[in-house]
């Protein structure tokens, strides 16, 4: 009834070698068949084409649908030898596939390298309290209090907060890079969404180009969050421990504090992180070990 798919609209072109289209003719679609070389005598061919107004029936689990109709034309070839059947080949896009890969594993060794360097460097807090001699004095000077804290002096809180901020990246990206196994696998799709690598950026380092994305970075987040929450420049020790460059973690009678930022900007985040890994881990497992040809192949 739409008029786009009738006997006039079809036009057959037997005996050739390529596609050929006659002046005036308007062609939407080109099909050519190709019968084996050497072939004598055509064998009985049947050819079946069913045309599809819109792409209803086809819906796409990577792209979103789009506004103008797109008409899907579908065909079937049969015949009694299986030489005549032509063999359809599709190259998969497997290079943003593989790009996404690198990316995310870079990012987990780049992380946790430069999470070994700071470490390594600067871990020993190299201007602790109490670390300047006073003159002796003759008088007796009563303290306001017993428990003295020195302003912050030196590099040991930028220490603790790049050590606090490269570990929770580098478990965020193994999340991020889990994630990307299990959408390929349960999805069985050659490539990610476009916006796979940028959304991946902010959630594993906590920037890119976008405010989004920058929102979506955890690691940052959690970092700055914990700074704004327990840091001051006269006591420090909100923040960071004394001994050695890294997150409070005991009380003033030296007990763990489940309130200090050793347990809920670090332990709490890394807990949560493990138990959504080991869900991956189960959904990865389930679908791997179904029979499935596009798996087990």
């Amino acid at each position: 009834l739409s008029g786009s798919f009738v006997a006039n609209r079809i036009q057959l072109n037997t005996n050739v070698s390529k596609v050929t289209v006659d002046n005036g003719f308007i062609a939407d679609a080109l099909v050519h068949i190709r019968f084996p070389s050497g072939s004598q005598q055509r064998p009985n061919v049947s050819l079946g084409f069913v045309l599809y107004q819109n792409n209803r029936f086809f819906p796409s689990r990577l792209y979103r649908r789009q506004q103008a109709r797109v008409r899907v034309l579908s065909a079937s070839i049969g015949g009694p030898e299986r030489s005549v059947v032509p063999h359809f080949q599709k190259k998969p896009r497997k290079q943003q596939t593989k790009l996404n890969s690198k990316v995310s594993l870079l990012c987990i060794y780049l992380s946790l390298l430069a999470f070994i360097i700071t470490f390594l460097s600067g871990v020993q807090n190299s201007s602790p309290q109490n670390s300047t001699m006073e003159e002796p004095s003759d008088q007796n000077h009563i303290p306001a209090s017993d428990r003295h804290v020195e302003p912050d002096r030196g590099s040991c809180t930028a220490v603790a907060a790049l050590l606090h901020f490269f570990l929770l990246a580098t478990f965020s990206w193994n999340s991020v890079y889990g994630t990307q196994l299990v959408l390929l696998v349960r999805s069985m799709h050659r490539s990610l969404p476009p916006y796979w690598t940028p959304l991946s950026l902010g959630v594993g380092w906590g920037r890119c180009f976008s405010l989004f994305c920058f929102l979506l970075g955890v690691p940052a987040v959690v970092m700055a969050i914990t700074l704004a929450a327990t840091y001051r420049v006269e006591n420090p020790l909100g923040y960071r421990q004394e001994e050695f460059c890294w997150l409070a973690a005991l009380d003033l009678d030296k007990h763990f504090s489940f309130g200090k930022p050793m347990f809920w900007a670090f332990l709490l985040p890394v807990g949560l992180v493990l138990i959504y890994n080991t869900v991956l881990l189960v959904l990865t497992s389930l679908t791997t070990c179904r029979v499935d040809r596009q798996l087990t192949r």
